[in-house]
C-alpha cells in the first residue's frame, strides 16, 4: 500500500455536531485497495473525538487533527469546532418596579436559531441611566434615585432589554419632636418632623408641610418653628406624602413676678384723693399689660380705694397701706393724711399730695 486518503479533507463543526470521515487506501499506481485495516485517532479529543469507524464528534470549541492510519501510511484532516451562535437573547423579568435602595437580579437566556438554550455564553450588562439604576456584571440591578432606566444584556452581538422604574420608598409615618411643648406668650419652639418607612427607618429629602389647628394661639412656619400668640392650646401637624404626625402646644401668659405701685409713698390733705398706678412685671422686670388688678386698703373705714386705684381720705391723721394685687403678686403704697388746717391758716405746701421725692 502506498497511500491513504481521507474525505472530506477539511472539517468545520459546531459544538455537538458530528461528521463521518471516509478513508481510502491505494497502491503506488493509485489503485484502490480494499479490505485494509484502518485506525483512527484525534490529536485533541477534548475538542473532537473519533471512533473506530471514522465518525467525528465535536466536543468543545477549538482545533484538532483527525488521523487515519493503515499499514504505516496515514492521512490527516484538520477539524475546527466552534460554538453554536447565539441567535437570540431573553432577559427576565422584562420589566420591573424598584424602590430606591432595593436590588433585583435579572437573568439572560441565550438561545440558538431553533430556540434551544445555550449555556456558558458570556453576557455583558449595561444601564441606560446609572444615576437611576445600576447593574452589575452578573445582572443585579440596584435602584439609586427616582426615574426610569433600560437594562441591556448583550451576548455575541445579540441583545435584549428590561425596563426599570425606580420610585421612592413611601412614607408610612411622620414623627414630630418634641411631641408636647409648654410656652408662654411670645416664646418660640422648633419642632422637627421625621418621615419614616414601614420599618421605622428615617427617610430623608421628603417634603413636609406644617399647619396649626389654632393660629390665634400658636402659628407655625414652613420650617416647623412655632410662635405662641395667646393663652390656650393648639395642635401642630406635619404632613408628608399623605402621612401626618402632630405635637400639642400649650401656651400660658407670662406669669406676674412683681407689682410696682406708684407713688410708693404719698401725703394727701384731709378729705383729699390720690390716683395710684399699679404696674405688673415679669421675672426680668419687663412690664406686663392687660392684667387685672385688685386694690385693697389696710383701713377701708379711714381711707378707701376704688377698683381703678383712686384713693380717698375718710379720716384725719392716719397712715394707710394701699395694696395692688395681680395674679397672686402684690405691691403697696403708704399714704398719709395731713392734719386738718386751722381756720384762716395756710396749708404747708410740703404736705400737698405729691409722690415722695418729687417735691
Amino acid at each position: 500500500m502506498a497511500s491513504v486518503k481521507v474525505i472530506p479533507a477539511v472539517v468545520s463543526l459546531l459544538v455537538g455536531a458530528s461528521v463521518q470521515l471516509t478513508a481510502t487506501t491505494a497502491d503506488s499506481a493509485g489503485n484502490v485497495l480494499s479490505g485494509r485495516s484502518i485506525s483512527w485517532s484525534s490529536s485533541n479529543a477534548s475538542v473532537a473525538s473519533v471512533n473506530s469507524n471514522g465518525l467525528v464528534a465535536s466536543v468543545a470549541p477549538g482545533s484538532a487533527t483527525i488521523t487515519a492510519t493503515s499499514e504505516g501510511q496515514s492521512a490527516a484532516v484538520p477539524v475546527t469546532v466552534t460554538n453554536v451562535p447565539v441567535a437570540s437573547l431573553q432577559v427576565s423579568p422584562a420589566s420591573a418596579n424598584l424602590l430606591v435602595g432595593q436590588a433585583l437580579s435579572l437573568t439572560a437566556t441565550t438561545r440558538d436559531s431553533a430556540g434551544n438554550p445555550l449555556i456558558g455564553r458570556p453576557v455583558s450588562w449595561t444601564s441606560s441611566n446609572p444615576s437611576v439604576a445600576t447593574v452589575s456584571s452578573s445582572g443585579q440591578v440596584t435602584g439609586v434615585t427616582q426615574g426610569s432606566a433600560t437594562i441591556t444584556a448583550t451576548s455575541e452581538s445579540k441583545s435584549s432589554t428590561a425596563a426599570l422604574t425606580v420610585t421612592s420608598v413611601p412614607v408610612a409615618a411622620v414623627a414630630v419632636a418634641p411631641a408636647t411643648a409648654n410656652l408662654t406668650v411670645g416664646q418660640t419652639v422648633q419642632l422637627t418632623a421625621t418621615p419614616k418607612d414601614s420599618a421605622g427607618s428615617a427617610l430623608t429629602g421628603r417634603t413636609v408641610t406644617w399647619a396649626s389647628s389654632n393660629t390665634a394661639v400658636a402659628t407655625v412656619g414652613p420650617s416647623g418653628l412655632v410662635t405662641s400668640k395667646a393663652a390656650g392650646s393648639a395642635t401642630i401637624t406635619a404632613t408628608s406624602e399623605g402621612k401626618a404626625g402632630s405635637a400639642t402646644v400649650t401656651v400660658a401668659v407670662v406669669p406676674v413676678a412683681s407689682v410696682a405701685v406708684t407713688p410708693a409713698t404719698a401725703t394727701i390733705p384731709s378729705q383729699g384723693t390720690l390716683q395710684l398706678t399699679a404696674t405688673p412685671k415679669d421675672a426680668n422686670g419687663n412690664t406686663l399689660t392687660g392684667r387685672s388688678v385688685t386694690w385693697t386698703s389696710s383701713a377701708p373705714t379711714q381711707m378707701s380705694v376704688s377698683s381703678s386705684g383712686l384713693v380717698t381720705d375718710l379720716a384725719d391723721n392716719v397712715t394707710v397701706s394701699i395694696t395692688a394685687t395681680v395674679e397672686g403678686q402684690s405691691g403697696a403704697s403708704v399714704v398719709t393724711v395731713q392734719a386738718p388746717v386751722a381756720s384762716g391758716s395756710v396749708p404747708d405746701p410740703t404736705l400737698l399730695p405729691v409722690a415722695s421725692g418729687q417735691a
